[in-house]
């Protein structure tokens, strides 16, 4: 009655991990990790640079991740895995929905995850990032899929 993790091959550019946490009765639980890059790199080799040379030179990696990213969670939940993300979106959630929706508003809603930290303690106005401390949101989140069900597994409600 232990659980364990089942290895799943990592993306290719590196852009996501989600290994399987088995649980009793073989209850999955899909723990990703996720860099979304920003728009515009600098430096030397910038990463949306290094993931265009993988997913190609007219790529928008900074979006291509969402979609990939979807791809993968609406797979596994038809498998009736669970969902918890964790990810670096470099992007904000407004604190109302807007009526045009940014990439991650339609991100959560193919998906169905909410942020775990605004549901359970209301819209967070501290950033989470020293760069972003011009608009005062997070651009970090800890996602799920079904919050109720987490805060009931007391050994999950400890992540968030």
């Amino acid at each position: 009655m232990t659980n364990h993790l089942a290895h799943k091959p990592p993306d290719l550019p590196g852009r996501f991990v989600a290994p399987p946490i088995l649980g009793p009765r073989n209850q999955a639980i899909s723990a990703i990790t996720a860099y979304r890059p920003v728009q515009t790199g600098s430096g030397v080799n910038p990463v949306i640079q290094q993931q265009q040379r993988v997913l190609g030179q007219n790529s928008n990696p900074h979006q291509q991740l969402l979609l990939d990213l979807a791809d993968m969670i609406l797979t596994l939940r038809r498998k009736g895995d669970k969902i918890i993300i964790a990810m670096d979106a470099n992007e904000e959630l407004p604190q109302k929905p807007n009526i045009i929706r940014n990439d991650l508003e339609t991100f959560c809603a193919t998906t169905g995850l909410q942020d775990a930290m605004t549901t359970l303690h209301g819209y967070a106005t501290i950033p989470s990032c020293s760069r972003s401390s011009d608009t005062s949101s997070p651009i970090d989140f800890i996602m799920c899929d079904n919050l109720a069900w987490l805060c009931n597994n007391s050994f999950l409600f400890t992540l968030v």
